[in-house]
């Protein structure tokens, strides 16, 4: 283990899709430490790093490099406690009308490959129910 996380006591946390922080702050209550967060929406992140101190970085998770990440912050592959993470459901909501493609679906199988690549010792995935249907 690098020096990154071993003087922790707290299990670490990455979230991934974190929109304004409301993800982020239930681990942080459940008592883990979110040691980064990840969105590609400008105004997402800006209100993100107005209420947490740890890095929140903008970027689409689509183009995230887990290694890239990992040894920025000083971890090893496999040493992340969980990968957390709500990709868009808007393309899987029963409620969408409309089309039933929409390219923010992809996005399930991007976070699917960071959860490979980080291989974290868990994974939060945060989705509606319209995502075991057709769409």
């Amino acid at each position: 283990m690098r020096d990154g996380l071993k003087n922790l006591e707290k299990p670490t946390a990455i979230d991934l899709f974190c929109g304004a922080g409301g993800l982020s702050l239930g681990l942080q209550k459940a008592g883990f430490d979110v040691v980064c967060a990840v969105d590609d929406d400008k105004f997402a992140i800006d209100s993100y790093r107005q209420n947490f101190s740890h890095r929140a970085i903008k970027q689409d998770v689509a183009d995230l490099s887990a290694s890239d990440l990992l040894s920025e912050l000083g971890i090893d592959a496999g040493e992340l406690d969980l990968l957390a993470g709500g990709p868009p459901c808007q393309g899987f909501s029963i409620q969408r009308i409309g089309p039933d493609t929409d390219h923010r679906n992809n996005l399930v199988l991007d976070f699917a490959r960071q959860i490979r690549d980080f291989s974290p010792n868990a994974f939060l995935m945060e989705n509606v129910p319209g995502l075991l249907g057709k769409r």
